[in-house]
């Protein structure tokens, strides 16, 4: 993707067609990349907090990956002992003999440390929770992997099967916050029955509740609770497609769960709510199945045939790329169809989320019902045609061309719909999205010229 931003005002469609080759010359000067860093809410918040982040654990250590010196950076297996350092919280002024009451950052529980592992206790913060004042101290503990697991009641999870799709109904939503919470974002479901093997464990034992939880930890720039309130709620009550890690909980008699959560689909009446995710857990101390890793999440939504086409009311595109369209099956049956590939958080991606609004073939026509594959080149508008009206001009690689006078006061949108019948006219496959047309043909690009108008550029391949 190329990354050259410009906006581009062409006050006559006559000086373009007058010279061919300027023409070529422009439309290259004006490419931009809008796709893989559109602007969204949430973007300054991750900017911001990603800073945030940085500052604490530089003065902190903030959560259990708090870096160490060079020498306390080795993580032990199960049975070589190393260093480790971990942040928590103790009671002001309890003093036990022989070992420290800690409460880890990601845990739920007081734990007792032997004062014997413990190599080295820094303070980090003092503050006051319901009368009781704590110290926020890290410590650094030196001790077999094994060890630490039993110690702190964290046993880690036994990988079932990746990829796993589970279908049912969101029972709840909630948010592992608080002093003690480690920042999942967890759904509780209530599998349809087809998928009621998913709460049967490899021992036969069935999970008590008859619920599957499906747990993620975002991106911690934007794992806060208000956003685990915000965005899970949206599928709570609905039934959902989930695809993730199908695993057993060895620190709660091996319950079964998917954890952690790829991918989540969700037809909402005339929307569709998609998630993309890859794990930022901390790791410590257990290991997460697949953390850190970049995953990829493919979609295929049945929607109701009247609906042709789609336009994004929110999209938080955190991710490496990401390609959503609506096609037709071999079955015939209209479905949207998509494939996100999250990143990490090493690249500050790992995240995405999008609303679809369904919508019902224009006027003008749809695009053909393929999916959108390849090259493409992305004309978003941003205003509309003044009193005066105006023209458009579009040509295709293979020199054909249309051009349509433009009425008085037509909206950005309406200005993308004229573009979308000029390409139909053309046969050239596109996507339309609002105020912003996807045209997919082989280079050269096609022209387009708008008289009045602005509009952004940008290339791209999915």
């Amino acid at each position: 993707m190329r990354n050259r931003t410009a906006h581009l005002w062409i006050s006559s469609k006559y000086a373009i067609l007058k010279n061919n080759v300027m023409v070529g010359m422009c439309v290259v000067l004006v490419v931009c990349s809008l796709s893989a860093h559109s602007p969204s809410a949430l973007q300054a918040q991750t900017s911001a907090t990603r800073r945030q982040t940085t500052e604490q654990s530089q003065t902190s250590g903030a959560k259990f990956s708090a870096p160490l010196a060079s020498s306390d950076n080795e993580r032990n297996d199960s049975s070589r002992q190393g260093r480790i350092g971990i942040v928590g919280l103790v009671k002001e002024g309890e003093n036990l003999r022989g070992r420290v009451r800690f409460k880890p950052m990601g845990s739920d529980a007081w734990v007792d440390i032997p004062s014997e592992i413990i190599d080295k206790r820094d303070h980090l913060d003092r503050f006051v929770s319901a009368g009781q004042p704590y110290e926020q101290v890290r410590l650094r503990l030196v001790a077999p992997q094994d060890r630490l697991q039993r110690l702190f009641g964290v046993s880690g999870w036994t990988e079932i099967k990746d990829h796993t799709t589970l279908e049912g109904v969101v029972v709840s939503n909630d948010y592992s916050g608080g002093i003690f919470g480690d920042g999942d974002w967890l759904l509780k479901i209530r599998p349809d029955p087809a998928f009621n093997r998913l709460l049967f464990n490899r021992a036969g034992r069935k999970n008590a509740d008859g619920l599957v939880e499906c747990e993620i930890e975002p991106l911690d720039a934007l794992g806060n609770e208000d956003n685990a309130r915000e965005f899970f709620g949206r599928v709570t009550g609905k039934r959902v497609r989930i695809v993730g890690t199908w695993v057993e909980d060895q620190s709660h008699d091996d319950k079964t769960e998917i954890h952690p959560i790829t991918s989540i689909a969700c037809l909402d009446g005339e929307f569709v709510h998609l998630f993309a995710f890859s794990d930022d857990s901390d790791n410590f101390p257990a290991q997460v199945p697949h953390s850190k890793e970049n995953r990829v999440a493919y979609f295929s939504v049945p929607i109701n045939p009247a609906f042709t086409t789609f336009s994004i009311s929110q999209e938080e595109p955190y991710v490496r790329s990401r390609s959503v369209g609506v096609t037709v099956d071999a079955s015939g049956n209209r479905v949207v169809v998509g494939t996100v590939q999250s990143g990490t958080s090493d690249e500050g991606k790992g995240f995405y989320y999008a609303k679809l609004k369904l919508e019902r073939c224009p006027p003008h026509g749809c695009e053909q019902p393929v999916p959108p594959r390849g090259h493409y080149l992305e004309v978003q508008f941003f205003d509309g045609t003044d009193a005066a009206g105006g023209s458009m001009f579009l040509q295709n690689a293979n020199g054909s061309f249309r051009e349509r006078p433009l009425g008085a006061n037509l909206s950005k949108e309406q200005l993308a719909q004229v573009a979308a019948s000029l390409a139909g006219e053309l046969g050239m496959r596109y996507v339309l999205r609002g105020d912003t047309i996807k045209l997919y043909a082989p280079s050269p690009w096609p022209r387009i010229v708008c008289s009045p108008g602005v509009f952004n550029f940008s290339d791209g391949e999915d």
